[in-house]
């Protein structure tokens, strides 16, 4: 009975839910006819009206198609404006495409003032990499919020200049901005330097409340990272302009000066090559900046080096250089980005635009193009650069008073100068004027003397008069700091003393002689322990003894280049041929040749001789016979290693040059004249000679046969000057140099030698 009451019960519950399945199924097919008949209904109205697909003229119902704008443009049409768009895709949560309702233009929008966390594409996923943390969770608010939805947009800034239609912007919110919307949730950090002004301190007031309460990206961290996070600022003094990016800038609190590397902007280098516009950017902070009062903002710290934002007068270094076309704008991580770096964005893409500089591709860079006359890292680049700046010696004399500027500071008198109107670097120093050297610790004012010039003259634009030339190369003259001669004031000031035995050669010997009087009457500086000379100080001291040496010429390289052998030396010269030629001197596979090192080689007579390689060419070498002088080029697997023996023996050729003459060389004007009568008057007799001085190897000596010094002899053929600046203190020098100048005097007279055409120094060109 039980039994056949369950069955009943199951038989009614199943008819029971067939007739309920049956209605729904009826209602249903009601429904959907009813549809069918409304979008029939629609459809009619819809071909009798001509609207839509059905209107006559189909093009007029296309959607437009958006017109091609660059980015500038695009951001010029709408800055400072909201505008509707339709939020199509979110890659991440500060970053989204976007169509513009208005002009159909689609952007990629990058949310600013924030840094959210991101999501890797999906081939980086497939790769291994994983989203960062809270990255998704961040993605999923934005998205269902905002994608596929119309929302307000402003667009405060352009991406960077290598990101098509990229801006950065805000997206308003419930009343508030997305980006507000994120921080206050913990889904995003502030970046200040994207941050649309009028929100910066709605953002960080939101930041706080999401750090106090440890909101996701806030809940590890410290507040030690909070406060390393925060920007240090100083004030400080540009001293150095090294290139473009790189400053030494001096902080004026603890007058320490520091390296500075302006934050994101990459610049032409300088150095021997420099880089297109390299030059150009370097000028450009020069000009502006040197010796002013920035304030620094320390932005981010790479590889132990400092990248800051410098500022002078509320004005970002950094924007001067790319609003001119000659920097552009680079970012390593969100964070780590100048205060700036949104004007310095736009600033670019206004360059680009507007084809400056790095950015005009219709024309070459300029080629910065000098002749650098300071080059002495060894023999052979002495001589090219002496070489070279004899050859603007003639139009730097003629040019009169020549714009220029200081490029180092060797010492209080000697410097290095570029002077832009001849493309040329030149080594320069105050004619007649004697500094204390700042290598030296003996002389206490070294230092103030060089940090003085320093400050006042390094990188700054001067003029010069030059007057004169060495035999180095190294120009001599008067030089102009803000129109008045630096020389005079580093002679009232007490920093320099004149040079009695050149000053009378100088244009401004009595302005100079007035100067130092001023400064020794007041006992500053170098005079502050200075007394005058009594009589008996003023008696002439005996001259000392000058010490002559037998000599004899081995070689004659042209008519003031030469080599002596010294007569008493003569055995240890046979010692060491005898005992070169005894030894075997057998081939050595793969021997290294190195410049400057000593070998030895055989010559056309068949003997062997030790020789100093001096350059190569090719798979020959050029050397010189260390013991006679004359030069020979051999090929490099003829030459062979001397015993140590023979490698420590002393050279017996000694490399010469007549003290204080200037003679032309083989190739210039009159100077085959003058070797072959150097020569003539020289070759095969026995000699004196006295050393006067010595410039690195070199020895520049007093010549002669016992009866004429020859020095004398060449200026009174014609063939050697006495150059002006020549600088003695010893009475028997000061007697010799004025020998020679009576000798040049009277050669000019009778116009014999360079001097036959009249003063040659008029005409010399450049």
């Amino acid at each position: 009975m039980e039994m056949l009451k369950l069955t009943l019960v199951s038989i009614l519950q199943s008819l029971f839910l067939k007739l309920v399945g049956l209605k729904f199924d009826l209602l249903l097919m009601a429904k959907k006819h009813e549809l069918k008949n409304i979008k029939q209904e629609n459809q009619t109205r819809a071909k009798e009206q001509q609207i839509g697909i059905y209107q006559e003229d189909t093009a007029a119902g296309a959607t437009p198609k958006a017109q091609k704008l660059s980015t500038m443009k695009l951001f010029d049409q709408y800055k400072d404006k909201t505008v509707e768009g339709i939020v199509e895709y979110i890659r991440d949560a500060n970053s989204m495409n976007v169509l513009l309702k208005d002009s159909f233009q689609k952007i990629t929008l990058r949310l600013a003032g924030i840094s959210a966390p991101r999501v890797p594409s999906k081939a980086r996923q497939e790769n291994g990499e994983q989203p960062e943390p809270f990255a998704v969770e961040a993605r999923f608010f934005v998205e269902r919020h905002l994608l596929h939805r119309t929302v307000n947009i402003s667009i405060t800034a352009p991406g960077e200049a290598n990101r098509s239609n990229e801006f950065y912007g805000s997206i308003e919110l419930a009343g508030h901005t997305l980006a507000s919307q994120l921080i206050r949730n913990g889904f995003a950090k502030l970046v200040e330097w994207s941050a649309p002004p009028k929100e910066v301190e709605e953002l960080k007031k939101n930041q706080q409340e999401a750090m106090a309460k440890k909101m996701r990206l806030w809940k590890f961290v410290t507040a030690e990272e909070t406060e390393k996070a925060t920007k240090r600022e100083w004030t400080g003094k540009i001293r150095e302009i090294r290139d473009g990016s790189s400053l030494v800038i001096q902080n004026i609190l603890t007058e320490e000066n520091k390296f500075v590397i302006l934050s994101n902007v990459k610049v032409p280098r300088m150095g021997r090559n420099p880089e297109p516009f390299a030059y150009e950017a370097r000028e450009l902070l020069r000009k502006k900046t040197l010796g002013k009062k920035v304030t620094v903002v320390l932005d981010y710290e790479r590889n132990d080096r400092e990248y800051c934002t410098v500022f002078l007068d509320k004005n970002s270094l950094a924007m001067f250089l790319v609003e001119e076309g000659l920097a552009n704008v680079t970012s390593y991580d969100d964070n780590e980005k100048s205060s700036v770096y949104q004007q310095l964005t736009i600033a670019e893409n206004r360059a680009r635009s507007n084809s400056k500089n790095l950015w005009n591709k219709s024309s070459a860079p300029p080629v910065y193009r000098v002749t650098d006359t300071t080059l002495r890292a060894d023999d052979t680049e002495r001589k090219e650069s002496k070489q070279k700046a004899k050859q603007f010696i003639g139009a730097l004399q003629r040019a009169g008073r020549v714009a220029a500027i200081v490029e180092h500071v060797f010492n209080g008198s000697r410097l290095k100068v570029s002077i832009p109107g001849e493309s040329c670097v030149i080594c320069f120093g105050l004619e007649a004027i004697r500094t204390p050297s700042n290598r030296d610790d003996k002389e206490p004012l070294g230092k103030e003397v060089f940090d003085f010039v320093y400050d006042k003259l390094y990188q700054r634009d001067v003029e010069l008069i030059i007057d004169s030339i060495d035999q180095a190369g190294n120009f001599f003259g008067s030089l102009f700091f803000n129109s008045k001669n630096f020389g005079i004031t580093l002679l009232e000031m007490g920093y320099a003393q004149l040079n009695k035995s050149s000053v009378d050669y100088t244009n401004y010997a009595h302005e100079y002689k007035e100067a130092q009087e001023s400064a020794k009457s007041k006992g500053i500086r170098i005079w502050a322990n200075y007394k005058e000379p009594t009589e008996s100080d003023k008696q002439p001291a005996a001259e000392a003894q000058v010490r002559l040496f037998k000599v004899k010429v081995s070689e004659v390289v042209d008519g003031n280049w030469f080599y002596l052998q010294m007569t008493d030396d003569a055995p240890t010269l046979n010692k060491i041929m005898s005992e070169l030629n005894a030894e075997d001197h057998p081939l050595i596979p793969n021997l290294e040749v190195k410049r400057n090192s000593l070998y030895c080689a055989k010559m056309p007579d068949n003997m062997w001789y030790r020789v100093k390689v001096e350059k190569f060419e090719k798979e020959k070498a050029c050397v010189v016979c260390v013991d006679f002088g004359n030069g020979i080029t051999v090929n490099k697997k003829d030459l062979r290693p001397l015993s140590p023996k023979l490698a420590s023996a002393p050279i017996q050729a000694k490399e010469c040059k007549l003290a204080y003459l200037h003679v032309p060389s083989v190739g210039e004007d009159y100077g085959s004249e003058a070797a072959e009568f150097f020569y003539n008057m020289s070759w095969d007799k026995d000699l004196f000679a006295s050393v006067e001085y010595k410039e690195g190897d070199k020895s520049f000596v007093g010549l002669g046969d016992g009866v004429e010094l020859f020095n004398a002899l060449m200026v009174d053929a014609g063939y050697g000057i006495v150059p002006k600046n020549v600088r003695v203190t010893e009475p028997r020098k000061q007697k010799m140099v004025a020998g020679l100048r009576e000798k040049e005097n009277a050669a000019k007279a009778a116009r014999v030698g360079r001097w036959e055409y009249g003063d040659f120094r008029d005409h010399e060109s450049d």
